[in-house]
């Protein structure tokens, strides 16, 4: 079943990417269509407004390339991402009550946006974290083109949510490099617009609790070097 949605997916995304691509050189104008739309308090800012759009095509929409997120008194933010995040496919549980976007806990009584995107074949996905400070607009606070999410969850007790991403880069797989340890854990910031950064102790802790994990990360490598399938991860949000 993944396979057959990655693929229809993929299908949607060339089509999706030529559009972007005629239009870039002035050859056909976008027509946009909103995917979602959410107004939520965020961060004790009211009534924030997040509407993600797609290029207008038939059929339901299940991946997004622009996130549009107007703050009351502040200019828009807009993240475009000609490659798009994907709806989830996980079941979690999200404050937001969102098929598209997470909401962590990066301190007390303060939430951070978390978007999972698509990536190249066999590779994991890619993924984006926002963040709104107490002033001013949004801002992406960490992004990776190179990396999958595959836990979310606070594991050391402090109430702040850690992000559990794993390695399965395309030079690795070019080159037969064996996967080493590829769980990195990054702790959000202690401070709004503080960058995410790894956590070498949690890392290790993590890596040696869920050794026999490597093992079904490890199989993206083959699958890289066929590219007859996309890579699944397990997804858990605590």
């Amino acid at each position: 079943m993944r396979h057959r949605n990655s693929m229809r997916v993929g299908s949607f995304l060339t089509v999706q990417s030529a559009i972007l691509c005629l239009a870039s050189f002035g050859y056909a104008p976008v027509h946009w269509q909103t995917v979602a739309k959410l107004t939520f308090d965020w961060n004790g800012r009211r009534n924030v407004q997040v509407i993600l759009d797609a290029p207008e095509v038939r059929g339901e929409a299940t991946h997004f390339t622009r996130i549009r997120i107007q703050v009351p008194g502040e200019n828009q933010f807009v993240l475009n991402n000609d490659k798009g995040w994907a709806k989830l496919q996980y079941r979690y549980h999200n404050p937001l009550r969102s098929d598209f976007m997470l909401a962590v806990n990066a301190s007390e009584g303060r939430m951070s946006l978390v978007i999972l995107g698509f990536s190249d074949a066999g590779l994991p996905e890619s993924f984006d974290v926002i963040e709104l400070p107490s002033t001013g607009g949004p801002r992406v606070v960490l992004h990776s083109g190179t990396l999958g999410v595959w836990e979310l969850k606070d594991l050391d007790g402090d109430g702040k949510t850690e992000l559990v991403t794993y390695k399965c880069s395309a030079e690795d797989i070019e080159n037969g490099l064996p996967l080493q340890e590829p769980f990195e854990v990054y702790r959000l910031g202690a401070v709004p617009g503080e960058t995410p950064q790894v956590s070498i102790r949690l890392t290790n802790n993590y890596n040696i609790d869920h050794f026999d994990e490597w093992f079904r990360i490890n199989y993206c490598q083959k699958a890289a070097r066929k590219r007859k399938q996309h890579s699944s991860v397990e997804f858990v949000v605590q």
